[in-house]
C-alpha cells in the first residue's frame, strides 16, 4: 500500500509558525496534541518552522528542544487558523457563465432562455485577513458585493460582507456578519443577515413562480443563526444544535431548532440522525436518518 502525506503547498489556509531559539545544535520535535508533526535538526540561534501540514484548525502545540547532552526544553503554545482564510498572497477565483437551471430534480433540460454569469474572487491580504468580491447578473439584473474574513486568534474568525442589487428600477442592499471559533473539540458559530429594499440575486431573479406558492429563493428580511457542536474523537462521533430565526418577505417568522448526531463505525460506515421543530406560527417538525459507507483502497 502507498502512504500519502499532505503537501503544504496544496493547503490554502495559513498554517501556524513555530519560532524559538537554540543555544547549541539541537534536535527539534513538534507535537500537535499527542501527534508528532515535525522532527529535525536546528543550528544555534533563532529558528522558524512553518507550513506544517496540520489538519486541525486549532489546538495546542509543544516544541521540544533536545541538545547533545540530552537536556530538554519544552515550550507549549496555542494556535488558531481557519479554512475560510487564504495564505498571504494567494488568489482564488472562479468565473461561470451559461443558462440558469430550473426544475432541478423534476424536469430534464429545464434551463432558462437568457444568458447569466457570475464571478468570485478571494485574496489573502495577510495570513489573518482575506478579502472577497463577487458579482453576478443577467440582462435585467446586476448584483455585486465585497467582504472580508479575518482572524482574531483565540477569539475566532469574523466575517463581514455587503452587497447591492439593481433590477430594472428596483434596488436593494444586503448585509452580513458572522463569527466562528473552535476550542478543543467544541465549535461555536453565529451569524446575522439583513436584506433591505428589493434585494435580488440570480437564484431569486431566475426562479419561476408557481401558482399559490411563495418564491423559495427570495431573500428573507432577516436571518439569525447560532450553532453549537462538540466532537468525541475517542468514539468517532459528534453532536450539534442550531437555532435559526428567519423573517420572510411573505409569511410568518420561523423559529427553527435543529439537533443532530453522527457516529462512525468500523469500515467507514457512518450514521446521521437529525431532527427539527419550528416554534413559529406555522409550526412543523420532522427528522431523518441516514447511513453511508465509503471504503477507499489505494493499491500500488
Amino acid at each position: 500500500r502507498r502512504n500519502f502525506a499532505l503537501r503544504p503547498d496544496l493547503i490554502t489556509m495559513p498554517l501556524p509558525d513555530f519560532q524559538g531559539s537554540a543555544e547549541v545544535p539541537s534536535t527539534l520535535d513538534i507535537f500537535i496534541g499527542q501527534t508528532q508533526a515535525y522532527s529535525g535538526s536546528v543550528e544555534p540561534g533563532p529558528f522558524v518552522v512553518n507550513d506544517l501540514p496540520i489538519l486541525s484548525s486549532n489546538g495546542n502545540a509543544t516544541m521540544v528542544l533536545t541538545d547533545a547532552n540530552g537536556k530538554r526544553i519544552e515550550t507549549e503554545t496555542e494556535f488558531y487558523t481557519s479554512p475560510h482564510l487564504l495564505k498571504k498572497g494567494l488568489l482564488d477565483f472562479s468565473v461561470e457563465a451559461g443558462a440558469a437551471r430550473r426544475e432541478y430534480g423534476t424536469e430534464s433540460f429545464g434551463y432558462g432562455d437568457e444568458p447569466v454569469g457570475l464571478a468570485s474572487l478571494r485574496y489573502g491580504l495577510t495570513n489573518a485577513i482575506t478579502a472577497e468580491a463577487h458579482v453576478e447578473g443577467k440582462s435585467d439584473l446586476l448584483n455585486g458585493g465585497v467582504g472580508t474574513t479575518f482572524s482574531a486568534k483565540k477569539l475566532g474568525v469574523f466575517s463581514l460582507a455587503a452587497a447591492g442589487s439593481l433590477s430594472d428600477d428596483d434596488t436593494g442592499l444586503y448585509l452580513f456578519a458572522g463569527w466562528e471559533a473552535s476550542y478543543g473539540n467544541f465549535t461555536a458559530s453565529a451569524s446575522t443577515a439583513r436584506a433591505f429594499g428589493d434585494y435580488l440575486d440570480l437564484a431569486a431573479a431566475t426562479e419561476v413562480a408557481k401558482p399559490g406558492q411563495p418564491l423559495v429563493s427570495q431573500f428573507p428580511r432577516a436571518v439569525e443563526q447560532v450553532t453549537l457542536a462538540y466532537e468525541f474523537p475517542e468514539i468517532e462521533s459528534g453532536v450539534a444544535v442550531s437555532f435559526i430565526h428567519s423573517d420572510p418577505v411573505d409569511g410568518h417568522d420561523s423559529y427553527l431548532l435543529t439537533a443532530g448526531y453522527n457516529q462512525t463505525f468500523a469500515r467507514d460506515i457512518s450514521l446521521f440522525v437529525n431532527g427539527y421543530a419550528d416554534f413559529g406560527k406555522d409550526g412543523g417538525y420532522g427528522g431523518y436518518l441516514c447511513a453511508s459507507s465509503a471504503v477507499i483502497d489505494l493499491m500500488r
